[in-house]
């Protein structure tokens, strides 16, 4: 068994600097809604990709799903684009996926 000097044994980081794993959410999110603003509808956006199977036949993988806020499905659509193409370093989406779905996240109560 290696023994280590007691001044040499991995520190422990602070919590604060660790505060960037923690994942923020807005506060309009449903659930979340501040007095007197609005909780806008969440959406799933999914790129989706056309692929030759092992067995000959086509079929549709999901390469990216993006969870967002926004206003519409085409202000969710857009805004999902950028974040592919932030997320894939690329300027063209349409180069990895063939299409995109957009599906509403919030469940009826």
């Amino acid at each position: 068994m290696t023994r280590f000097p007691a001044n040499r044994w991995p520190s422990r980081a602070p919590a604060a600097k660790l505060s960037f794993l923690l994942r923020t959410e807005p506060a309009y999110r449903a659930g979340n809604a501040v007095a007197n603003e609005v909780a806008m509808p969440r959406f799933i956006v999914s790129f989706m990709k056309k692929v030759l199977g092992d067995n000959g036949q086509m079929d549709e993988v999901c390469q990216t799903t993006v969870e967002l806020d926004a206003s519409d499905d085409r202000e969710a659509e857009q805004q999902a684009k950028e974040r592919f193409c932030q997320m894939h370093a690329t300027h063209d989406w349409s180069l990895h996926a063939d299409r995109l779905k957009v599906d509403h996240a919030d469940f009826p109560s």
